[in-house]
C-alpha cells in the first residue's frame, strides 16, 4: 500500500513537473513570436535603419556679424530605437535629430546625419552653401564712382 501511493505521488510529481515543461516551453515560444512582430515594427521592416537628412535654406547668408543659423531635420530618418549624429563638415557634431548649426566661415559643406540601431547604421548628407551677400560700397573722394565688393 505505501508503495502504491509512493508510485502515485511520483507519478503527479512527474506529471506537474511535465506540465511545467510545457507551459513553459509554450511561454517562451509565445514570447518569440511577439518579440518578433515588436522587433518588426521596431527595425522598420528589415532591420536596417535609414537615414534621411534635411536642411532648412541650404543656401544661408553670411552676415558679418552674425552667421545664419542653419535648421537640419533628421526626423524622417526611419527604424526603431534610433541614435543621431550629425557631422556638419566644419567639425561641429551633434547628437540630436533635429539640431541647429551656426557656420563660422564662407564655404560649401556637406552636413552627414549617421542613424543607428541594434541592426545597423546608414548615413545621409545634405550640402549646404554659406555665401557673402554682395555689398555695395560708394565713395566720393574726388570723382564719384560705384564699386561692387565682396564683403
Amino acid at each position: 500500500m505505501k508503495s502504491e501511493k509512493l508510485f502515485h505521488l511520483l507519478l503527479v510529481f512527474l506529471l506537474a513537473g511535465f506540465t511545467l515543461l510545457v507551459l513553459t516551453f509554450a511561454a517562451s515560444w509565445a514570447a518569440r513570436l511577439l518579440s518578433k512582430e515588436e522587433m518588426a515594427q521596431i527595425r522598420g521592416g528589415d532591420g536596417t535603419p535609414t537615414a534621411v537628412a534635411k536642411a532648412e535654406d541650404v543656401t544661408t547668408t553670411a552676415n558679418a556679424l552674425k552667421r545664419k543659423l542653419v535648421q537640419f531635420n533628421g526626423s524622417s530618418s526611419q527604424g526603431g530605437n534610433l541614435t543621431y549624429s550629425w557631422n556638419f563638415g566644419d567639425g561641429g557634431t551633434a547628437s540630436v535629430s533635429n539640431p541647429t548649426h551656426r557656420y563660422s566661415s564662407t564655404g560649401t559643406y556637406t552636413a552627414t546625419l549617421t542613424v543607428t540601431n541594434y541592426y545597423g547604421s546608414h548615413s545621409d548628407n545634405v550640402t549646404v552653401n554659406v555665401v557673402v551677400p554682395y555689398v555695395v560700397r560708394m565713395s566720393f573722394s574726388g570723382n564719384p564712382t560705384l564699386k561692387y565688393n565682396s564683403a
